[in-house]
């Protein structure tokens, strides 16, 4: 046991010192430019976390407000009584002590912990947002689940939708056990015990917004009347803030939706019509429910921008989620290269790529011959991306330029941030 937690403090520490060493030694160099302060860190979503611990809850009937935030971030922030830089430290924490419970929990070695910590998207979890808090929670609901503990898993199911409404993800993804069960009654009571703790934390969240501004429709009015999230058909072709500058990470995050999604529409075929057993055990199904149920709230959910619907986010809502680390750490390296895998790939990739108006449309900021050029590296990025999940000869050299690929994109992504970017 003292070795676990050994480890586990080796992890934290080392990510931590390592990336700030990287981030410091490409600063002086001149190859980054941004200082982390109290200001820069809360750009975009911060200033509006900031301003609820700082004074609390509002409603605007002009614009945008705090109110179309959930509190549970903005209450931990509260009781902890640091700044800025402090909670942007303390969630680094909560996110490299969730990726440690997951690498116990899948038993992966230092490695593959590594390609986790690596993803361009991860600087989201050492700014003052909510998704440290989020993911920390989501992993010990993996980790209750997996070990069969019902009342720890209601407790974080609860505290999972007080900080952040997942009650519209997790419960279709969590009957989606339910379809893929060779037994869905056995599945009832899970499932039913799960979607009731995820919409009573939600609950608490509208109430706890409400109360303090005086009305409890507080939240969805904010979300439906200013920020545009309210059903609608998508328009195509998608696009994303900051143009192709972004496009290519919220491009690769829907690759990712759209997979997850085949995945589940081939494992569904197998189990209900050719009496196979499912490929996917319990939770990895609901990892890619979640991804499948991203894509949806994507697509019928999202505001439109120059009437285009937008994918602003996507690659923050895909690449910081506990339930697609779990997946990747449970299959990294393990799958065989099949020709249907690679079809499957393949097809993901065309879709996504179509989605984003290859080859008929303009992507946002290029001409249509440099459109072109950018959606085929695109789509072979897409592909090259998932060598990290099959069993290859090189497979360590794989992940390790992995690694390296995912950190400077995340420490550039972050120098981008700082300097008031917008990345998700």
């Amino acid at each position: 046991m003292n070795s676990i937690f050994s480890n586990g403090l080796l992890y934290v520490v080392g990510s931590i010192v390592g990336l700030s060493l990287i981030y410091f030694l490409l600063l002086s160099i001149g190859i980054l430019t941004e200082v982390p302060d109290a200001v820069n860190l809360k750009n975009w979503d911060g200033s509006w976390y900031s301003s609820i611990v700082e004074d609390g809850y509002n409603l605007s009937t002009e614009g945008q407000s705090n109110s179309g935030f959930f509190p549970g971030f903005p209450y931990l922030w509260s009781i902890t009584g640091v700044g800025v830089k402090g909670i942007a430290v303390i969630n680094f924490i909560l996110f490299l002590s969730g990726t440690f419970f997951l690498s116990i929990l899948t038993k992966t070695g230092l490695l593959e912990f590594a390609v986790i910590v690596a993803f361009p998207s991860t600087f989201f979890f050492y700014l003052p947002y909510s998704e440290a808090l989020f993911y920390l929670l989501g992993v010990l609901l993996i980790f209750s689940w997996k070990k069969g503990s019902l009342l720890w898993m209601i407790l974080f199911s609860i505290l999972l939708s007080f900080v952040r409404p997942a009650f519209f993800f997790l419960i279709p993804a969590v009957i989606g056990i339910v379809l893929l069960s060779k037994d869905p009654l056995k599945e009832l009571k899970t499932t039913f015990l799960i979607a009731f703790s995820l919409i009573t934390g939600a609950t608490l969240g509208f109430l706890a917004i409400g109360l303090e501004v005086g009305d409890y429709m507080a939240y969805s009015k904010s979300q439906v009347n200013h920020w545009g999230h309210e059903f609608k058909l998508p328009s195509f072709p998608l696009t994303t803030w900051r143009g192709y500058r972004i496009l290519w990470l919220d491009g690769l995050a829907l690759f990712v939706t759209i997979l997850a999604m085949l995945a589940l529409v081939v494992d569904f075929i197998n189990v209900r019509f050719k009496q196979m057993q499912s490929y996917f055990t319990k939770l990895e199904i609901v990892g890619l429910g979640y991804l499948l149920m991203i894509m949806i709230y994507i697509l019928f959910f999202h505001p439109l921008e120059d009437d285009r619907t937008t994918m602003i986010s996507m690659n923050r809502y895909v690449f910081c989620n506990p339930f697609l680390h779990y997946l990747l750490l449970r299959r990294m390296g393990k799958i065989s290269l099949t020709r249907r895998s690679m079809l499957m790939i393949i097809i993901s990739a065309v879709i996504a790529v179509s989605f984003l108006g290859f080859p008929f449309a303009s992507v946002v900021g290029l001409d249509q011959t440099k459109s072109i050029l950018f959606l085929t590296g695109l789509f072979g990025v897409m592909i090259a991306s998932t060598l990290i999940l099959f069993k290859l000869k090189y497979n360590k050299l794989v992940h390790i330029l992995f690694v390296v690929a995912g950190v400077l994109l995340q420490l550039y992504l972050f120098n981008s941030f700082l300097k008031g970017n917008w990345i998700g």
